[in-house]
């Protein structure tokens, strides 16, 4: 690719101003592919998870979460054999092992992955690339805007139990939540089998296992 082209998509990233933009949830692309990618995601079809009840907008998607279930990534770490389904996050880890960090130049921390570090100079700064027109607060994701305006509007994801009908302002605090009720989690304990949200949730508890059998 052309640099005078990649330099182009990443100015639209610090600007706004996208090639192309959804007409229907308004979030823009730098180039068609990943557009005419995102629109098929409206469409009303699903692609189901045969190990849990999470429901993915792509094939692509679906493909990435069995990843966790099976254990069959697309990236491994040669060091550790951790496994990664994005290259990003295959990335970020190996820096890890080599001792590399992104440091903030206003407050010092270091962050071990591209997307905490440019969360942190976000909420550092507190220039935030998404904020609310209505009261102004600022989202380092579109995605989080999109929930954050859902509470102004009264609107939220409530949890479909009738004995429950909690709340939530995020679709992915339900999806967890609703875990509690159906105890199908994505991840489970090989010793003891219960059940986790999280893989690292799951690995804080594994740790407990072994230092018990130490």
């Amino acid at each position: 690719m052309d640099s005078k082209i990649r330099l182009n998509r990443h100015l639209q990233k610090h600007t706004g101003k996208y090639s192309f933009q959804c007409q229907i949830c308004k979030k823009g692309f730098s180039d068609k592919n990943g557009y005419d990618y995102h629109v098929k995601t409206h469409k009303g079809v699903s692609y189901d998870c045969k190990y849990c009840d999470r429901k993915l907008k792509t094939s692509e998607g679906l493909r990435r979460h069995l990843e966790h279930h099976t254990g069959n990534y697309t990236y491994t770490c040669y060091k550790c054999q951790k496994g990664f389904n994005y290259e990003e996050l295959y990335n970020d880890h190996m820096m890890k092992h080599e001792g590399k960090t992104y440091d903030c130049q206003h407050c010092g921390k270091k962050l071990t992955s591209a997307n905490g570090f440019k969360t942190h100079m976000q909420q550092c700064t507190g220039k935030y690339r998404h904020k609310c027109k209505i009261c102004y607060k600022g989202f380092y994701k579109p995605g989080l805007l999109r929930d954050h305006m859902r509470t102004h509007e009264g609107n939220y994801y409530v949890c479909e139990f009738s004995f429950c009908a909690k709340k939530f302002q995020h679709k992915a605090s339900l999806e967890r939540h609703r875990a509690i009720h159906t105890g199908k989690y994505p991840l489970h304990c090989a010793t003891c089998n219960q059940g986790f949200y999280h893989r690292k949730q799951l690995r804080e508890h594994e740790t407990e296992h072994k230092e018990n059998e130490d």
